[in-house]
């Protein structure tokens, strides 16, 4: 009985295109293990332009857009999220007001704003959320102590 062949339209061979672009800077072992499958199994797919839903998680977990992949549209990689800076629980209401303020609290670390909530003051607290940026700064100059 004779192999049956899938029929390549337009559409496959686009994504098949893609995926050679896509891998372009490596060799097809490199990029098969940097996918963590078998060069064996790359070669079929670059072959054959069939991959299974498992290579196409492969793809995103190494960092490569799908969405690319099947449209074009876009970048090949994806960039990296970027990580939302982390909830801090001060009793004070200006340091929630300097991180609530980008221009103030934008450029600060996660280690500065550590420091800055370790900042303890009596019941009053700071005067406004400028101390804070000042602090930010004095916190600079002097080397991360302050």
């Amino acid at each position: 009985m004779p192999r049956r062949r899938g029929k390549k339209t337009p559409e496959i061979e686009q994504v098949r295109e893609r995926l050679l672009r896509m891998r372009a800077p490596f060799s097809q072992q490199a990029f098969a293990r940097r996918l963590g499958i078998s060069q064996q199994r790359l070669s079929h797919i670059e072959r054959r332009g069939l991959p299974s839903a498992d290579f196409y998680l492969a793809l995103v977990r190494a960092g490569y857009s799908l969405d690319w992949l099947f449209t074009g549209r876009g970048q090949p990689r994806r960039t990296p999220p970027l990580r939302p800076k982390p909830p801090f629980t001060s009793p004070y209401p200006t340091f929630r007001e300097f991180l609530a303020d980008p221009q103030l609290s934008g450029s600060a670390t996660f280690e500065e704003l550590q420091v800055l909530d370790r900042l303890r003051f009596g019941k009053q607290g700071p005067p406004s959320k400028y101390y804070y940026y000042w602090k930010l700064h004095q916190l600079r100059r002097s080397g991360g102590k302050a």
